[in-house]
Parts: C-alpha cells; structure tokens; sequence
C-alpha cells in the first residue's frame, strides 16, 4: 500500500475494496441459489443463517427470511422481529422509498438499474443507516420472491466528508488505520472463498447424510407396516378358521341326515332332504362370505384400479343386491349417482365394500324401512352414501366400529366394516361414519376423481 496516497485516495481504495468483498459473498450465495432453484427454500436456510451479509427473502415486500446479520444491522434483536412486519418498507428511509419505487418500475419494464446500489436505511431507534444492496429474483417455496444481501456502510459514508480536513498526526493515524483496514479486508478476499467453499461443502455433505437418514426412515417404516399388515393377516385367518368351524361342522350333520334318508328312503323322504339341504345352502353361504372377505382385504395391496363410471357401476350393483334388500322389507332410493363420472377403481373390491355397508344398513333395520344410495361429489373427489332409517348405533361404540375383529353381532366376525376401510385406503379414499342412536347410519365413501375428469369438473359441490 503507497503511503504517499491522500487519504481520500486510501478511503475510496477502501470502499472498493469493502465492495469486492461483499460483491465476491453475494456471487457466492446468489450462484448456490440461482444454480438450483428447483430445491426447496429449507435447503438454502442454513447457508444464510452463518452469513456475516445481511440476507432478506421478501415476496412483494412481505418478509419469508432474515437471518441474524440482517436483524442487526437494522438495530433488531433476533431475525423473528423481521419476521413480524407486515411489510420491509419501514425499514427504510422515506427519501428512499422512491428510489426502491424506481428500481421496481425498471426491472418489471426489464431496464437496467445499479447492481449494487445504496439505500438508506431506518432503524427502531429513528437512526439513519447507509445500507450497500445487491437484488436477485429466486424461487423460495415454490414462487417467485427477491433475495437481498445488505452491508453497512455508515461508516464508509461518514468518513468521505471529514478525511479532506484532517491535521498532519490524524492524518497518520488515519492512514495506518487505513492500511489496517486494507490488510484485514485482503485476508478476507483471500479467505472468504475457501470458507465459503467449505461451508458449502459441509452443508453439500449434511444434506446427503439426511436424505440417506430419511431414506432408511421410509424404509424401516415399510418393514413395520408389513409386519403389522402380516401379524394382522394371521389374526384374521385365525379367526376365520374359528369362524368356519360351525358352519362346516352344521353341514357335515345334514349330510349325514341326507345319508340316512338316501340309505332307507321313506314316504317324506323328499320332504326330510329338502329340510336337510336348506342349512347346508345357509352354511356353504356363510362360509363364501367368510372366505371373500378374507381374500378381499388380502387384495387389496395388489389391485389394479380401472378408470370407470362409478355412477353406473354403483346403479348396476343396487340392482343385484335388489332380491337381498326386498327380503328384508327395506326399500331402496338412488340419488344423484348418473352425475358422479369417471373414477379409478377396482370394481369387484369396491362392490364387496358396498354390499358390507347395505349388509349392515339391513341388518339395522329388522322391521323394513329405507335405503338411500346417494351420489354426490366435487371437483377433486366424488362420494357415496349408504344411508338407512334404522336404529343407529350407540356413540360409545363409534370410535371402535373399525377396529377388526370387533364385533356386537351375534355370529359376527368383526371383519366387515374393517375391509370396507382397507378397501377404500386402497383406492386412495376415506370412509366415514355419522349415526344417531334410534334415527339411523350415514356411511359415507371418498374417493378422488380421475385425474382429467378432475380438471375438467368445477369445483361446487353438486348431487
């Protein structure tokens, strides 16, 4: 450094040089935002966090992030007073708020504005500040914001107008403060890039070390969920192995009935066959109903889903299980299910599900009454309703009607309305239940539109 430099010579030499620093950190940072935009504002948090700049993430003047250097600067104690504000603006002087207002007119009609350039700060206290600024467009959370880096200059500032009037000895000590200056600030140009590297790197390294960590999570949590799935698997076949025990053994009694009448028929042999083959029909039918089932929610990690008219499906299936709902005495009604539209579903499954739901509403309502099968939907999602006019169900008991093997039926497996929820999962769906004791049992199935009939549908709700 020439000693024989004016010290308003060495303090420009000082402000380009402040500049160069700060220019060198903001290429650094902006270059790690711009070059990835595509990653998540998080990943950038920690790279901002340490740095000794000022960082702002404004969208419109609203603050998303400021890290401690910034909230500093400003005369703030911690980056969540920043956070705070409504808006960034009174951070800064009024004289410069019309400046900013030039700034922003010029990038939107994509005119050429100072890159760095310098505002004036306003901090809590009424204090002013000259702040060195430099402004870039990122994305942050998936939009569109702008990223600032901030220095101080005050005293950069303050020092320009006294350095022409110093004396001979404060003429010395000013320029060895500068050489000072200028030596602290050449270490720093040389090593702020290696720091800025290694942060970069350690923070390169750490987020690999989480993504490997949260890959092992996912996968140990698929372990536990087949565990559960299997373990649960082997409860219910335990249970359906009790389950058929009576059944079958009813049957072998009938057939050895039908044996004896067969060996030695009689007048009323006719007669004693057809009483004896009446229970075995009853009891080969229960036992098919135990079996699909099981063999439904075995099904239902593997089934292949088809894009189909679900209104027209669940019309087709009301008309088979007509014969079922007249002999309980019940009527039936369908609402609003030729507009439902396309949906991806398996349809056997789905059906299985829906004859467990009518099974039950019938089962609620011994002495006849109605059924209501009623369709409604909106633009994401569509959804069916079993509704019945029967006694409801206890709400004591609604936390646990999903539980599997739970059951308050005589004879009943526990299984039937803990197949529909596994069923509809399957389909990326929810079933839900609202009952009034005495007044009857809403079911209500959510499932989501196929993906085209979905952007095409509008989004009221419609039956």
């Amino acid at each position: 450094m020439d000693a024989s430099k004016s010290p308003r010579q060495l303090m420009q030499e000082l402000i380009m040089l402040h500049q160069r620093v700060a220019e060198l950190e903001a290429t650094v940072l902006h270059q790690q935002v711009e070059e990835t935009p595509q990653r998540h504002a998080a990943h950038f948090r920690q790279v901002f966090q340490w740095s000794r700049q000022g960082i702002l993430v404004h969208r419109c003047y609203k603050p998303l992030f400021a890290n401690q250097a910034f909230a500093t600067l400003y005369g703030y104690a911690v980056p969540d007073d920043i956070l705070g504000l409504e808006t960034v603006l009174p951070l800064i002087a009024p004289p410069a708020c019309a400046q900013l207002s030039t700034y922003r007119a010029a990038r939107r009609h994509v005119k050429a504005i100072p890159i760095p350039y310098e505002v004036q700060g306003l901090r809590p206290d009424g204090t002013l500040c000259w702040i060195e600024v430099r402004a870039s467009r990122v994305l942050w959370d998936g939009a569109p914001a702008t990223l600032i880096t901030c220095i101080d200059i005050t005293a950069c500032k303050q020092a320009e107008p006294v350095t022409g009037s110093l004396g001979t000895t404060d003429h010395t000590r000013a320029v060895q403060g500068l050489q000072q200056a200028y030596t602290t600030l050449a270490d720093r140009i040389q090593d702020r890039p290696a720091a800025l590297a290694a942060a970069h790197e350690a923070l390169r390294h750490e987020m690999a070390l989480r993504q490997r960590a949260e890959g092992e999570c996912r996968r140990l949590e698929r372990e536990a969920q087949c565990a559960h799935y299997f373990t649960l698997l082997g409860r219910l076949a335990a249970s359906v192995l009790h389950d058929i025990r009576h059944p079958l053994s009813s049957i072998f009694l009938h057939v050895g009935l039908l044996e004896s009448e067969l060996q030695r028929p009689l007048p009323d042999s006719a007669t004693q066959i057809a009483e004896a083959l009446a229970p075995i029909k009853t009891n080969l039918t229960h036992v098919d109903n135990l079996v699909q089932n099981y063999l439904s929610l075995a099904r239902t990690h593997t089934m292949q889903r088809d894009v189909q008219d679900l209104g027209a499906a669940v019309q087709t299936w009301a008309a088979e299980f007509q014969k079922l709902i007249a002999s309980h005495g019940v009527r039936v009604r369908l609402d609003g299910l030729a507009g439902l539209g396309l949906v991806p579903f398996h349809a056997n499954t789905l059906r299985r599900a829906l004859l467990s739901l009518v099974q039950n509403a019938l089962d609620a309502m011994p002495h006849g009454g109605t059924l209501i099968l009623q369709g409604q939907g909106t633009a994401p999602q569509v959804q069916l309703q079993v509704r019945d006019t029967g006694c409801g169900i206890p709400a004591e008991r609604l936390s646990r009607i999903f539980e599997p093997l739970y059951t308050t039926k005589l004879g009943g497996t526990g299984l039937g309305l803990y197949i529909v929820q596994e069923i509809v999962a399957a389909h990326e769906g929810q079933v839900t239940v609202y009952s009034l004791e005495g007044q009857g049992t809403t079911c209500t199935i959510t499932l989501p539109r196929a993906a085209a009939e979905a952007s095409a549908r509008p989004t009221a709700l419609s039956s």
